[in-house]
């Protein structure tokens, strides 16, 4: 710590939202691409079975599995969309980045201390704004 108790709170509150960041980074990416890839394949699954000849998987006939297969992979497009992944994955992806920028910039000890404060307040309302969904969150 510096010793100047409004650049370590600062410092305390960028170490964590970073932390944060990254983690809602992986989580949302992992959550985008697993419900689109499992949807995709379960998809393929549902096409590949209504050619198929068989009668019955566990007892359930053949169209009851096709319908079940494509209802699950309809319900993951439909909360990967709906539920902002990739813009939630995104928004934490560009707020990560941020405040790496500001990371570095704490590094010098002579830096402009409200001007990171100030670049801290911008980035963390953007990505409030990313998350929530609202118009010109800034995240790509």
């Amino acid at each position: 710590m510096s010793g100047d108790p409004y650049r370590d709170a600062i410092v305390v509150f960028v170490q964590a939202a970073y932390q944060k960041a990254n983690i809602g980074s992986i989580a949302w990416s992992a959550s985008y691409h697993i419900a689109l890839g499992l949807a995709g394949i379960l998809g393929l699954v549902a096409g590949v079975m209504s050619q198929a000849t068989f009668e019955s998987i566990w007892g359930i006939e053949r169209k009851s599995v096709i319908t079940i297969i494509s209802l699950v992979a309809a319900v993951l497009t439909f909360a990967a969309g709906f539920g902002g992944f990739q813009r939630k994955w995104q928004a934490n992806r560009v707020y990560r980045n941020e405040l790496e920028q500001v990371r570095i910039d704490l590094a010098n000890p002579h830096a402009d201390i409200a001007a990171i404060r100030e670049a801290v307040r911008q980035a963390a309302a953007k990505h409030n704004v990313g998350i929530d969904g609202a118009e010109g969150s800034g995240a790509p």
